[in-house]
C-alpha cells in the first residue's frame, strides 16, 4: 500500500496510532513572525476601528455584567471598533435615563449602546438603544428576549445583538453568532466538540467511543462531517451540529478522510484510497455519487473549496514533498502555489483572495497565508506548533491548534496574525472547524 499522509495535525495523530495504514509522525518549528499587508479582500480588509462606548448595563446584576461584557467582546473581535467601557468612564459619565452627549463625547466615542434589562418570567426582556454621539440622537432600538442566566442560549442571544449592532453601524456582518467544532481527547476517545467561537457553553456532538477527527460544517452548519473509526475503517460520518446520531456519508473500502463542503452545500470535496492510492474526489451528496478530479502517483489530500465553489486548493506531494495546489472544481488546470518548504492543511478564505496553510519552518509547523495566485507569502506564527487553519466566515479572523502553551489547544487570530486568543485551555484539543452563521441553532 502507498505510504498515506492524512492532513492536519489530528490527521497525523491518526498516523501515529495506526503505524501499518500510514507510517507517518509529524515534526516540530519556530520562526519570528512576519507581516505584510495584504489588505486586498474581496470587500476590504479593515482600515479605520469606529469607536464605541457601552454603557453600564441596568439594573446591575449577574445577567446585566455579562451582556455588557459579551457586548464588548464581540465588537471589539469583530475589528470594526474601539470599545469604550462605560464602567471604566464612570467617574467621568452618569449612568442615567438620558444620555450624557458631552461627556461621552469627550472620549471620542462615535456610537453609544445603552442596554436595560427587565425580568421576565422565562427570563428577560433586553432592550437596547444606540445613540449617534456626535449628532446627539438615538439611531436604532432593538428589543430581545433573553433566556435564562443558565440557559445555553443565553449568551448566544447577546451574540446576535453583538451581529444586529455590527450589522446596523457598518453594514457588514459580524461573526458572534458562530462556533468552532474541533476534536477533543480529554475524555478519552477522540470524540467532536462545539463550542461558541469566544469558548464559551461548550458541548459534545459525538458519543462513538472511538477516533472521531476532522470536523467540517456543513454550508448551512446544520451538520458537522469527520473522519471516524467507528466501524474500524476510517469512514466519513456526519451528525446534526447540536449533537444526536452519525450517520455515514462514505464507508467506502479504505480510507474516507479530509471532508470539505461547498458553499452551496451540495458537494463535498474529500479523499479516497478506494482505488489503491490517496486522491481527491467530489461526491455529490444528494445522489451519493463520486467524481475523481486527481490522477498521479502521489498523495493528494487536504482539500479546500474556493468562495465560488469554482477552484479547490489542496496538498500533494505529486513532486516529492506536500506542497500546496490549486485546481479547477473539475480538476483541470492544475498550479503549485508554494516550494520548498513542506506546506500542509491549506484553507481557502471566504473573501477569496488568500489561502491559509500549514508550513515546515525550522523543524516545526506554522501557520501562513499567500495569495491565491502565489504571492504575498506572510508567516503569522512563530512560537510553538500551529496547525489546523480554519478562517471565520467574514475572512477576518483564523481558529487553529497550538502547542505555544504546552499541550495542543485551539487558539483564534486575527487575518494578520495579531489578537491571539485561547478557545480552549488544557490541552487535547485539535482540528478547529469555523462554523457558519448559525443565529440561534443548537
Amino acid at each position: 500500500m502507498n505510504r498515506i499522509r492524512p492532513a492536519g495535525r489530528a490527521a497525523r495523530v491518526l498516523a501515529g496510532s495506526l503505524l501499518i495504514l500510514f507510517g507517518v509522525i509529524a515534526g516540530s518549528s519556530s520562526l519570528a513572525a512576519q507581516e505584510q499587508d495584504v489588505r486586498v479582500g474581496i470587500r476590504g480588509y479593515v482600515d479605520e476601528k469606529i469607536n464605541i462606548a457601552i454603557d453600564e448595563v441596568t439594573p446591575a446584576s449577574s445577567a446585566a455584567q455579562t451582556v455588557a461584557e459579551t457586548l464588548a467582546f464581540d465588537l471589539d473581535f469583530s475589528l470594526r471598533f474601539n470599545v469604550i467601557s462605560g464602567r471604566a468612564q464612570a467617574g467621568v459619565v452618569r449612568t442615567t435615563d438620558s444620555v450624557d452627549y458631552e461627556a461621552w463625547s469627550i472620549f471620542g466615542t462615535r456610537y453609544l449602546v445603552k442596554a436595560s434589562l427587565d425580568a421576565t418570567g422565562a427570563g428577560f426582556a433586553a432592550d437596547i438603544e444606540l445613540h449617534n454621539v456626535p449628532f446627539q440622537q438615538q439611531v436604532r432600538t432593538l428589543s430581545y428576549a433573553l433566556p435564562d442566566l443558565g440557559s445555553p442560549n443565553f449568551r448566544m442571544t447577546i451574540h446576535q445583538i453583538s451581529n444586529e449592532i455590527i450589522r446596523e453601524l457598518t453594514g457588514e456582518q459580524g461573526v458572534a453568532d458562530t462556533r468552532i467544532a474541533f476534536a477533543s481527547r480529554r475524555r478519552g476517545d477522540k470524540e467532536i466538540f462545539v463550542t461558541d467561537y469566544d469558548g464559551q457553553d461548550p458541548y459534545r456532538v459525538t458519543r462513538l467511543d472511538t477516533i472521531s477527527m476532522t470536523p467540517d460544517w456543513s454550508a448551512d452548519g446544520a451538520e458537522i462531517c469527520f473522519t471516524t473509526f467507528v466501524r474500524g475503517n476510517a469512514d466519513l460520518y456526519c451528525a446534526p451540529s447540536s449533537g444526536g446520531r452519525a450517520r455515514p456519508l462514505s464507508d467506502r473500502k479504505g480510507l474516507n478522510i479530509a471532508p470539505a463542503w461547498s458553499s452551496d452545500g451540495r458537494q463535498m470535496a474529500l479523499t479516497l484510497t478506494k482505488d489503491g492510492n490517496a486522491e481527491l474526489y467530489v461526491l455529490n451528496v444528494g445522489r451519493r455519487n463520486l467524481r475523481r478530479l486527481t490522477y498521479n502517483l502521489g498523495i493528494d489530500t487536504a482539500p479546500s473549496w474556493s468562495q465560488n465553489d469554482r477552484r479547490i486548493v489542496f496538498e500533494s506531494d505529486r513532486g516529492g514533498r506536500s506542497q500546496i495546489f490549486v485546481m479547477d472544481a473539475e480538476g483541470a488546470n492544475l498550479k503549485q502555489l508554494t516550494f520548498g518548504n513542506e506546506a500542509h492543511s491549506p484553507e481557502w478564505s471566504p473573501k477569496g483572495d488568500r489561502i491559509a496553510y500549514v508550513e515546515r519552518i525550522g523543524g516545526r509547523f506554522q501557520i501562513v497565508t499567500i495569495g491565491v495566485n502565489g504571492d504575498g507569502r506572510t508567516v503569522l506564527t512563530s512560537t510553538g506548533d500551529n496547525e489546523d487553519p480554519s478562517w471565520s466566515p467574514d475572512g477576518l479572523h483564523i481558529g487553529f491548534s497550538s502547542t505555544r502553551s504546552g499541550p495542543s489547544d485551539i487558539y483564534t487570530m486575527d487575518w494578520n496574525g495579531q489578537h491571539i486568543r485561547p478557545v480552549t485551555r488544557g490541552g487535547g484539543y485539535h482540528s478547529p472547524s469555523w462554523s457558519p452563521h448559525l443565529g440561534d441553532r443548537r
